[in-house]
């Protein structure tokens, strides 16, 4: 999630990934540079922004993204991933 101070706290979700994809497009380094062989940061999904919220102040956006990482540790945790 970000929230966009210059345009009013405007919060959006979106995806994105370390590693290319259907429907994703390259970041990063100047969207990663093939000639100098600079690899892209990384991948985002335009497709998958979401508007979340209008006007939030700072506050208010921690209010709504604390409770979404919540979920997503949570779910993390009871994967079978070991962390290590």
């Amino acid at each position: 999630m970000t929230r966009a101070r210059c345009t009013g706290g405007v919060v959006r979700s979106f995806t994105i990934a370390t590693r290319a994809g259907q429907g994703f497009i390259r970041m990063g380094h100047h969207a990663g540079d093939d000639y100098a062989r600079y690899a892209a940061d990384f991948y985002m999904s335009p497709a998958s922004v979401r508007l979340v919220a209008l006007n939030s102040a700072r506050a208010q956006f921690r209010s709504i993204v604390a409770p979404i990482a919540a979920r997503l540790t949570q779910r993390e945790n009871t994967s079978a991933c070991t962390g290590t």
